[in-house]
């Protein structure tokens, strides 16, 4: 399968918060299993087995926020939480601490939605 999907390490990180804060993640189109293979099977999300959701570019971006924002630049990605946000709204956290850049555009977007679970943004 040529798919480009979040690192296996990132997916068991996504997981793992998930479950600590109790929030349920969407169904993936494929996922990682236990022996760090793609499967592509609906339906499939985490499991008890070793399964992790393994999150695509385009299932990452409708799971992110209308408030986030992405750019391409110097040939690497940029996925943040945009500066007006943090105007606006009164809470922790700051532009630059919600900025994630990556030479792979799907790895951010899964860093960036790790970032918003841990940060109670997600719920």
């Amino acid at each position: 399968m040529n798919k480009k999907v979040i690192s296996l390490e990132l997916a068991k990180r996504i997981h793992k918060v998930a479950e600590e804060k109790g929030v349920e993640l969407p169904t993936p189109s494929c996922y990682w299993d236990s022996r760090a293979r793609l499967k592509n099977e609906e339906g499939y999300g985490i499991t008890e087995d070793g399964e992790f959701s393994a999150y695509d570019c385009q299932e990452l971006g409708e799971m992110l926020p209308d408030w986030t924002s992405q750019a391409k630049g110097g040939g690497r990605w940029e996925v943040s939480i945009m500066k007006s946000f943090f105007k606006f709204n009164k809470g922790g956290g700051t532009y630059e601490d919600s900025l994630f850049i990556d030479d792979s555009e799907v790895e951010a977007r899964g860093k960036m939605y790790l970032y918003l679970l841990e940060n109670d943004y997600i719920k």
